[in-house]
């Protein structure tokens, strides 16, 4: 069986037009060749220049956006609602058939008494219909919502869904792994990785590895073919 892959997209991806085209081509042939795929994504850059216009500012707990003042809370909301259909509608554009849900939509993602759950039936209903899944890092409170780290959605996201999943975050080179010794690493332990390895900060990797998946480092190509899986699987 192949497994479900939950991509991740951090900061400087969510509103990466190239990457979204890319990824979109890319997802919508593995598709094809019997893939499966959710993505989790948060908010931008994008976010972090609205915020600083009306004068505020973000404070980033590794991949989590808080505003400094209360009042910048709902445009947070917002710029994730915001992103989660435009990156939808850019995959969709190529070829991708796919839909784009709120993580507090349904229950979906929800945080009660500090705990993170995840309810994927919504996420299930579609990758059986060949549709894939495109998540925002917002989670359903007892009074509202609330912006999530993308990479403790994806994990929750990941470790709840059905079969075998793996858990993947892309390279920022978009390379199909980490290089070691000039050729790619088929195993990097999380402790190893280097600056210049263009994958997510450490802290990012823990919370992905947090689900007890496997949890692979790659390109958008290998997303084209299922199996074999092609990347350097990060392992704790």
């Amino acid at each position: 069986m192949i497994p479900t892959t939950v991509v991740y997209l951090g900061r400087r991806q969510a509103d990466d037009a190239a990457l979204a085209a890319r990824l979109g081509r890319a997802l919508a042939a593995g598709a094809q060749a019997g893939g499966r795929f959710a993505l989790v994504h948060g908010a931008g850059d994008d976010l972090a220049r609205a915020v600083e216009g009306r004068a505020g500012a973000l404070v980033w707990t590794a991949d989590a956006p808080a505003p400094a003042r209360p009042e910048d809370g709902p445009l947070v909301g917002r710029f994730l609602r915001e992103t989660n259909r435009s990156l939808a509608a850019r995959l969709s554009e190529e070829g991708l058939a796919c839909t784009g849900l709120q993580g507090s939509d349904r229950g979906l993602l929800r945080l009660a008494g500090g705990a993170l759950r995840a309810a994927p039936g919504i996420v299930e209903a579609l990758l059986e219909r060949g549709v894939a899944a495109v998540v925002s890092a917002l989670a359903a409170l007892p009074e509202g919502v609330a912006a999530l780290s993308p990479a403790d959605a994806a994990a929750a996201l990941a470790a709840a869904l059905r079969g075998p999943v793996r858990v993947v975050c892309l390279t920022q080179t978009d390379r199909l792994g980490v290089v070691r010794a000039g050729a790619l690493a088929p195993r990097l332990p999380l402790g190893e990785a280097e600056p210049a390895d263009g994958l997510p900060e450490a802290a990012v990797l823990r919370r992905l590895a947090s689900a007890g998946l496997p949890l692979f480092a790659t390109g958008t190509t290998a997303l084209t073919a299922p199996e074999p899986f092609r990347g350097t699987l990060l392992v704790t």
